[in-house]
């Protein structure tokens, strides 16, 4: 089998250039949100043992609207202490 190198910014320009249907879109972002360990500010906040407020307002998660719906992502901000 042939390697194709694929960076992310082929994908990103691809879907911006619409070469992707919306079942292939849709796959990509199941699989983001698998692989990035994406969830509603309300399971995460189950996750950690904390209240959905304490998420929305802690600066250690990345905070992002898909479809209109808060999402969070741990383990982003955790390590980017300006020390």
């Amino acid at each position: 089998m042939e390697r194709v190198d694929i960076t992310a910014k082929d994908v990103v320009i691809a879907i911006v250039n619409g070469k992707f249907t919306k079942q292939e879109l849709v796959t990509i972002l199941e699989l983001s949100a698998h692989e990035s360990g994406i969830l509603t500010v309300s399971n995460m906040a189950r996750k950690k043992g904390i209240s959905p407020n304490g998420i929305r307002k802690s600066n250690c998660y990345l905070k992002i609207k898909i479809g209109g719906q808060l999402m969070v992502v741990d383990e982003i901000r955790d390590n980017n202490l300006p020390l």
